[in-house]
């Protein structure tokens, strides 16, 4: 008010930001808010604050959190104001903005406005994350600040900046006064020391002694934490409410009598302090081991000190020996651990000699320094020890080691159980060491180690686990010499692979080298459908690159071996642990008694299931030796006019390799018990018989072959194409080969006159439509096109009545259905081919035209010989 006033006023330089909608006027320019009030080098965030006008005051009865921008203490730190890390909570009281008769700051010689006055206690936590992620919980460890007056809030001193109160350490310490000033990290705290006889520390029998430092980090310190027997001196701790930490100098003091403490030094070693559990954890670091019993051990990981003694885990270093444990327990000159791991170095080892003598895990230990030696016996009834020169280790039971002999006796109890029990209760592991990445692993439940010889006898030893083979030694005996060189075993068992257990192997011969090879001759026992066995010889059982059991043989033709009753086979024999089927690479022959089929052998190479044989063959089905066999029906092709003629074939030789195949099929052989039949075909159309592909069958019983599919006349028929689906049945008795066809014709022709011809027969009356199920017409379509394409034209014919659009592969000619032949022989005329046994069939359409109706229908086909003239 009253005009300018020059300088800008103290008034100008307080400000207050209400919250949104939390401002009341009230008279007399009185007025209520919640919000922030910036005075100077403080801000107040308040919860219930009132301006007094007359009074020129701000009446604080409810805040939050109250912050300080000081000017930087350091020149590092620049020249910016800087806000401190640490707050005021719940100041109540006044902020005097000015004297109330200066309002226009012109009166220069009134001072130390704005003015903070605290009129009750107030509080500074430590709680941040940032310090100890949240150590400090705010209801046990807090600053009390008595109430106080802060004046001069816009150019206070930093360095002279006190507050008095109270620490409330979480039961650390007991509470103490000590004045609040403004760190080095711009946080409230102090520095101080503890009385002269320390602090009692966390209420729990232990004190401290030396410098205290709170801050912005939490509540450090410097000194001397004693507890029991031991004293830890340090220079950085950090003391948090559930713990001390921090490096130190450790020294616990010998006690024999009572609780036993034993005589444990660290120069520099890590601690942690912690009083609710009331233990004390001394853990060596990179540089510094922990000193036991003189120097006559050393500790490498923690020692924990309690009221009830010492214990410890980690690894402790012996003049020539070493022990690993999770839990020790330390006596006055003892250690003693339930479940460990024991090592004695070989201190005179020889160049390229093994540096460990003798190795053990799991054994309940028991070392004196006072009496000289250790005792150790296994957790499971066997402990293990190593044998460098045969590169192998075994477990046993009891041993003794005396320190100043770096002797070791071993004692195994197993064979007295199995003696007088006669059950066998342990059975000791054995592992070769000479490659950690190959170890060979087995079980043996008695062994004996011969020195003169440097030999390990195994007994009792069920199974020796090679690469994914599992071997039974016949004799249950496994000979280990030196350098873990196995002696070979013969007449055993191999099992391949262990857990698929797909194939055995029996009277083998095995040499085995390492846990990923060995090498074997022996015998397969193959069973058939049948359960009957023949055993094939194994020439060569072994391990692949991926260390998968592998073996071949050979089956001899004149063994007379069978795949199964109807399958016979000779050829090599290929086996591989992972699939649970042999590898057949050879030939195979049907067995059938029908006279007008040879037979011949097919080869393939094929794994076979004995339950469900299924031979692949394919479109060029050949014999071992590479010559032609057929499976169908075929012309001869000759030149003498007698010898033409339709023969059947089942996996038989050609008379000759150019005789033209009427039908055949590939895929797989199989036989259909239930029908007596061989068949050939696609594996997926045996499944699905909408899937696409050629079928021909032997009847074993009726020698009578049938087939479907893609039926080539084999013949020539010059400039005209005849393609032709349909079903072909061959009678042994008869001689007579049947036809139902499906045929497309295609040639060079007035395509509009014959479609006025397929639009004349439509209209033609009397003229009989075709019945769908009485030809093979949708099989051709779905053997030409696809499922889908035959499904839509039967819908169309049966459900519509009409197809107005032909599949593409009709629409390219004239096609006729239900066409019937049968094989034909006039020998006076010379004539030999296939005649229509029916006089009629479905002319399907005519190009794109379709008709769909029966017409008088002749055809004759004369097969000549291909050199001389068409057909």
């Amino acid at each position: 008010e009253g005009g300018d006033v020059g300088p800008i006023s103290r008034a100008q330089k307080t400000r207050v930001f209400p919250r949104s909608n939390k401002m009341t006027l009230l008279k007399n320019r009185d007025f209520e808010f919640k919000g922030f009030i910036n005075a100077g080098k403080i801000d107040v965030d308040v919860e219930v604050s009132k301006f007094i006008y007359d009074e020129f005051k701000f009446d604080i009865d409810e805040s939050n959190k109250t912050r300080l921008r000081v000017k930087p203490m350091r020149r590092e730190d620049g020249n910016r104001a800087i806000t401190m890390i640490s707050e005021l909570s719940k100041i109540v009281g006044e902020i005097q903005v000015d004297d109330p008769n200066n309002r226009s700051g012109r009166n220069k010689e009134i001072k130390g406005y704005p003015k903070l006055i605290s009129e009750t206690k107030s509080f500074i936590y430590y709680n941040s994350k940032d310090i100890y992620k949240g150590a400090y919980d705010s209801t046990r460890f807090y600053y009390t600040v008595e109430p106080f007056l802060m004046d001069s809030l816009d150019d206070f001193d930093e360095l002279s900046f006190r507050l008095e109160g109270e620490l409330t350490s979480a039961g650390i310490f007991p509470k103490f006064k000590q004045d609040l000033k403004i760190m080095p990290d711009y946080s409230f705290g102090f520095t101080t020391k503890a009385p002269e006889k320390g602090f009692p520390f966390y209420s729990n029998g232990a004190t401290f002694e030396n410098k205290i430092v709170l801050s912005g980090n939490g509540l450090q310190g410097a000194g001397t934490i004693k507890y029991l027997n031991s004293t830890s001196i340090s220079k950085a701790l950090a003391f948090l409410p559930d713990s001390t930490i921090g490096f130190a100098e450790f020294t616990n003091k010998q006690a024999e009598s009572g609780i036993q403490f034993p005589q444990v030094y660290g120069k520099e070693v890590f601690i942690t302090y912690i009083p609710q559990g009331n233990v004390l954890k001394a853990a060596s670091n990179i540089k510094h081991d922990l000193d036991f019993f003189n120097d006559q051990a050393k500790l490498k990981g923690t020692a924990y000190l309690t009221p009830k003694g010492m214990r410890g885990r980690g690894l402790m270093n012996f003049l020539s020996a070493s022990i690993v444990s999770n839990d020790f327990s330390y006596k006055c000159y003892d250690i003693l651990g339930d479940t460990t791991e024991f090592t004695l170095r070989n201190t005179n080892a020889k160049e390229g000699e093994e540096k460990v003598a003798f190795h053990t895990e799991n054994v309940n230990a028991n070392i004196s320094f006072k009496d000289r030696k250790g005792t150790f016996k296994s957790n499971n009834g066997a402990s293990i020890v190593e044998f460098p020169v045969n590169q192998f280790i075994c477990k046993m039971d009891i041993f003794n080691w005396y320190m100043d002999k770096d002797q070791i006796e071993m004692e195994s109890k197993t064979t007295e159980i199995n003696n007088t029990t006669g059950v066998d209760l342990v059975a000791p592991n054995f592992f070769s060491t000479n490659n950690r990445r190959d170890t060979l692993a087995f079980h043996s439940a008695k062994s004996s180690f011969n020195l003169n010889e440097k030999t390990i006898y195994c007994d009792e030893v069920d199974y020796v686990n090679v690469a994914d083979a599992r071997v039974f030694p016949n004799d249950k005996k496994v000979i280990i010499r030196e350098k873990a060189k196995i002696d070979p075993m013969t007449d055993t068992k191999i099992v391949a692979n262990y857990i698929t257990k797909y194939h055995t192997f029996v009277k083998a011969d095995v040499e085995i080298l390492n846990r990923k090879y060995y090498k074997a001759t022996g015998v397969y026992p193959f069973y058939d459908r049948d359960s009957n066995v023949t055993y094939i010889q194994m020439d060569n059982i072994g391990l692949d690159s991926s260390y998968q059991t592998v073996a071949n043989g050979k089956v001899p033709k004149e063994l007379n071996f069978k795949l199964s009753d109807e399958f016979a086979f000779y050829g090599n024999v290929n086996i591989v642990a992972s699939n649970p089927y042999v590898n057949f690479q050879g030939a195979t022959k049907v067995f059938h008694e029908c006279e007008k089929f040879t037979k011949s052998w097919l080869s393939f190479s094929a794994p076979i299931n004995p339950q469900d044989i299924q031979i692949p063959v394919s479109d060029e089905m050949k014999n071992l030796e590479g010559e032609k066999i057929s499976a169908g029906v075929v012309w001869r092709d000759s030149r003498v006019m007698d010898s033409i003629r339709i023969y059947p074939t089942f996996l038989s030789a050609l008379v000759s390799e150019t005789d033209p195949v009427m039908l055949t099929a590939s895929g797989v052989l199989r036989f259909d018990k239930a029908t007596s039949e061989y068949q050939i075909g696609p594996k997926a159309k045996f499944l699905n018989p909408n899937e696409k592909g050629n079928i021909i069958s032997l009847n074993t019983k009726t020698c009578a072959l049938s087939g479907s599919g893609i039926i080539d006349m084999g013949m020539d028929y010059g400039p005209t194409e005849v393609v032709s689906y349909g079903d072909l049945k061959y009678d042994q008795q008869t001689g007579e080969t049947k036809l139902k066809l499906t045929m497309k014709v295609k040639m060079d022709v007035d395509k509009k006159m014959f479609q006025d011809v397929g639009i004349r027969l439509l209209t033609t009356p009397g003229t009989e439509a075709m019945e769908l199920d009485d030809v093979n017409l949708e099989k051709a379509i779905l053997e030409w096109e696809d499922e889908k394409t035959a499904d839509r034209f039967k819908s169309d014919y049966t459900i519509k009545g009409e197809v107005k659009k032909l599949p593409d592969a009709l629409a390219d000619g004239l096609v006729f259905t239900g066409i019937e032949l049968s094989s034909f022989e006039k020998i006076e005329f010379q004539e030999r081919g296939l005649i229509t046994s029916r006089h009629s069939a479905v002319l399907v359409n005519v190009f794109d035209q379709p008709v769909f109706k029966y017409v008088d229908f002749d055809a004759f086909l004369m097969q000549t010989f291909s050199e001389i003239s068409n057909d």
